[in-house]
């Protein structure tokens, strides 16, 4: 008799006759474990009999991360399970000997067709109370007014874009465009103030915890917008939107949110006694669970969100996405996942990095308390704090207490903690004179150089080049009443017999035509400093710089700071020991670009 291994499909022989309770059994193929579970009333397995994941060799965490299924008798459960409790009620046993839900002829379960999948039971009788709550928490009469007012919103903050666009009036499309984003995010943060939402705490977690050089760059990004409003005319124009929006989605949420929430408290709340009469008679959490996901129906995430919350509902989806018919059902509020990961993926980064340095701190001390030279403690703190985070504390408990673990984990075990006395007694050469002069000169030159120097100089340099355009008047189109002035004196220097009026004329128009315009000037700012900022070069250099500093590592300041240099200054003093004054913006611009692009092809470190 053979089984089919649920990881690889290979069948795995069986001896003819099995004895019933539980057996771990290994595949030739894929070396994986899993686990064979025999009732008591069918003794000889089958294809049919149920399968469910163990801890295997190279995944010790997936069986942490799939929640059981509700408690029936016969169904698997985990490696280091205790005795169930005696009174969960198991699922009733048809009369007349016939095969119960899911089970093959023979009597026997069906087989997973992924170690995620569970043998699903009946459903106990206080199902039908849970089912009726969760459809009273979906009849809420506002939910499809909301709908039309959302669907409605959307629709008209498009048809503002693209009435823009066809108009040839970025004014309008920008307004539609920036009435939606503004609204969305007055409405994230009103309603994650007010309910205190898990995507609300944890964005409110990553950005209370960044330093003041993070609040500086997010400083210097908010007045350069504020400024570039300025500039084309647009603030008091966008502050009213930011107004308009922002009460709207605080209207919207009182209005019918918070009524919504009211109306679904009861059913909650009934549903909730009814859960904890559960737990009174003996289910475990995830039994609970479970019986919330199969009897809310096809919207069942909402419901079972708004009881256990966002990170309970994360993990019911490995096993209950698809309902009791087979087919996957929707999910509430998708957009919300990947914004999750990337915030929890920065959390525990900014949790790693804090960790392994105040770890490096305590070796360091350590080790310089026995004697141990100050670079070679150094050195081996590094290794040890990096040992220390990337395999955590815990992992050697994991590793002995998994019941048949395997010669592979035991090697494993053995080679990390190899690892770590390697780390400890391993001989560091001394440093040599220029690793010496890096390590004091490191911290500075990254301060000076770094991701957010280059941010706040590029936002500089776009800001100065924004003014001077402004008081240039060259990013407004001239009013009708300029343009007959202009033509009207040009027509009179013309009329003029007066050959000295006409040179001059077309001297000041040539100076007109070749782009020169005057420097920029600022009070209480330096002249030398000012007179940079002549043409639109340091604009392009600042978008350089700002574009740069999402590139780690010191290596491409090489490029980027020498290029911006040279737009800035090529054309006036040259470049020093290769070329004199160009005398052109454009060339100057040219070379400075070669050397960025440059800098962006080999200048990248993930360092």
């Amino acid at each position: 008799m053979a089984l089919r291994c649920p990881y690889c499909n290979q069948l795995v022989s069986l001896d003819d006759e099995v004895a019933s309770g539980q057996h771990v059994l290994r595949c030739p193929g894929c070396s994986r474990e899993f686990r064979l579970t025999v009732s008591p009333d069918q003794p000889e397995p089958s294809p049919r009999t149920p399968v469910t994941l163990l801890d295997t060799v190279d995944e010790p965490s997936r069986s942490s991360q799939t929640p059981p299924s509700a408690p029936a008798a016969g169904a698997p459960e985990p490696a280091d399970a205790g005795p169930r409790p005696a009174d969960l009620p198991g699922p009733p046993k048809p009369a007349g000997g016939a095969a119960a839900p899911g089970a093959g002829a023979d009597g026997g379960s069906s087989v997973a067709s992924r170690p995620s999948e569970t043998v699903r039971q009946p459903l106990p009788p206080e199902a039908k109370e849970v089912e009726r709550c969760a459809a009273q928490f979906h009849a809420c009469p506002l939910m499809v007014p909301r709908r039309h007012i959302l669907l409605g919103f959307g629709g008209a903050m498009l048809l503002l874009v693209f009435l823009g666009v066809v108009l040839r009036l970025p004014v309008l499309a920008g307004a539609g465009l920036g009435m939606a984003i503004i609204t969305g995010s007055g409405y994230f943060l009103v309603s994650g103030c007010r309910d205190n939402t898990y995507l609300y705490q944890k964005l409110r977690e990553l950005a209370l915890g960044v330093g003041w050089r993070d609040w500086l760059v997010g400083l210097g990004a908010g007045l350069l917008v504020l400024l570039t409003l300025w500039v084309f005319g647009l603030l008091w124009i966008w502050l009213l939107l930011c107004f308009v929006a922002g009460g709207a989605a605080a209207v919207f949420y009182q209005s019918v949110d918070r009524r919504i929430a009211a109306w679904r408290a009861e059913p909650l709340r009934q549903c909730k006694e009814i859960l904890d009469r559960l737990r009174r008679a003996g289910y475990d959490e995830s039994a609970i669970h479970g019986l919330v996901a199969r009897a809310s129906g096809e919207g069942w995430e909402d419901f079972f969100e708004a009881l256990f919350g966002y990170e309970a509902l994360v993990a019911a989806r490995i096993l209950w996405t698809r309902g009791d018919d087979g087919r996957d059902r929707p999910r509430f509020r998708p957009w919300r996942d990947p914004i999750v990961r990337w915030v929890l993926d920065r959390l525990r980064l900014r949790s790693q990095a804090d960790e392994r340095r105040q770890l490096e701190q305590d070796l360091e001390k350590a080790m310089l308390a026995e004697g141990v030279s100050a670079p070679i403690a150094r050195q081996r703190a590094r290794n040890g704090a990096k040992i220390m985070v990337e395999h955590p504390a815990q992992v050697p408990q994991t590793y002995a207490t998994q019941p048949g673990a395997g010669d592979k984990r035991d090697m494993q075990y053995r080679a990390l903690m190899a690892t770590m006395e390697a780390a400890e007694e391993e001989e560091v050469e001394p440093p040599t004179s220029w690793e010496r002069v890096w390590g004091v000169v490191e911290a500075p030159l990254a301060v000076l150089f770094g991701q957010r120097a280059r941010f706040l100089v590029g936002c500089a340099l776009v800001a100065g080049c924004l003014i001077w355009a402004h008081q240039n008047s060259l990013l407004r189109q001239p009013s009708q009443e300029e343009v007959d002035k202009a033509l009207g004196k040009f027509k009179e220097t013309v009329q003029q017999t007066d050959a000295q009026g006409v040179l001059a004329k077309s001297e000041q128009l040539a100076i007109e035509r070749s782009g020169q315009s005057k420097p920029l000037e600022l009070p209480l700012v330096p002249a030398p400093v000012t007179a940079v900022f002549d043409s639109f070069n340091p604009g392009v250099a600042g978008l350089v710089l700002i574009l740069a500093a999402f590139a780690s590592g010191l290596r491409i300041s090489l490029f980027v700071f020498p290029a911006a240099a040279v737009m800035l200054l090529a054309h006036k003093i040259g470049i020093p020991g290769l070329a004199p004054a160009l005398g052109n913006s454009l060339t100057s611009l040219a070379i400075g670009m070669i050397v960025a692009v440059a800098g962006f092809l080999f200048g990248r470190s993930s360092g």
